[in-house]
């Protein structure tokens, strides 16, 4: 059997795509996506992502719908990207796909205004994205050999803007990752670092702590810092949403992301 590469995308907004368009067009070549709600592996493109109930039924659809943020929100563990639009996963697969010559998948598992409390074990986040990410690697295993499992971590937007301390993001981030590794044996845990959000001392405490992490931890990998520079260019976001990355930015951000883990795996 072929080998694959498997990918979990989680986090916040930024992760689950709030685009104001799409950059892809057509599937992305080598890749695939594993859709919980159908147990099935699909061809990698926009809109990457599924809205999953906490009882890991079909959730509430995407934002479009006239459904309130609110409800949306309360009712949903897991969301697709926003609008339908653009998230990060495409590019940084096609990255990896590009470097190591060999199929990936994706399992997004991502939802916005969550703070990393909200992914702790116990909690609803954490119950949908295991099951999402075992039956993915099972499903995979059933066409491919499983080489390695990874994830992308793009979030702490949201716990800048309830004041989440450096010590206590730090604790709760090595936490996740320990247990993700015992649950499905996963080997990186890849950080996007996040972006500033509120542009306050809030956020270099959050910024900081995921360098903390990178730094001390040998399951964290610092993938990318981009987030600050793509910040700081209009081209790059959503001119819709403020503090939230655009097609352009996500592409941007996905492709830095993919290099930098291609190489670690």
């Amino acid at each position: 059997m072929k080998e694959i590469d498997i990918i979990i995308f989680a986090g916040q907004s930024n992760m689950q795509g709030q685009a104001e368009g799409r950059y892809l067009d057509g599937a992305v070549c080598g890749a695939y996506e594993y859709r919980y709600l159908t147990d099935s592996l699909q061809p990698l493109t926009d809109p990457v992502g599924e809205n999953i109930r906490a009882d890991g039924s079909e959730g509430y659809p995407p934002l479009t719908s006239g459904v309130p943020l609110q409800q949306w929100l309360a009712d949903n563990a897991l969301g697709q990207a926003c609008y339908g639009n653009a998230c990060l996963a495409p590019a940084a697969c096609a990255a990896v796909h590009a470097a190591t010559g060999r199929e990936v998948l994706a399992i997004h598992a991502a939802k916005g205004s969550t703070e990393i409390h909200q992914w702790l074990p116990g909690t609803d986040g954490y119950a949908a994205l295991l099951r999402k990410v075992k039956a993915g690697i099972r499903k995979a295993g059933e066409t491919h050999t499983v080489r390695s499992v990874s994830l992308m971590w793009l979030q702490g937007e949201s716990d800048s803007i309830f004041h989440c301390t450096r010590e206590t993001y730090a604790e709760r981030l090595v936490a996740l990752g320990e247990a993700f590794a015992a649950e499905f044996g996963l080997a990186h845990f890849g950080i996007i670092r996040v972006g500033h959000f509120c542009k306050t001392d809030w956020d270099e405490g959050i910024i900081a702590a995921q360098e903390d992490v990178c730094a001390s931890h040998p399951l964290f990998t610092m993938l990318t810092r981009l987030t600050a520079e793509l910040e700081q260019d209009p081209a790059n976001m959503n001119p819709d949403v403020g503090g939230h990355f655009g097609a352009v930015g996500l592409e941007k951000l996905g492709r830095a992301a993919g290099e930098a883990l291609a190489a670690i795996i």
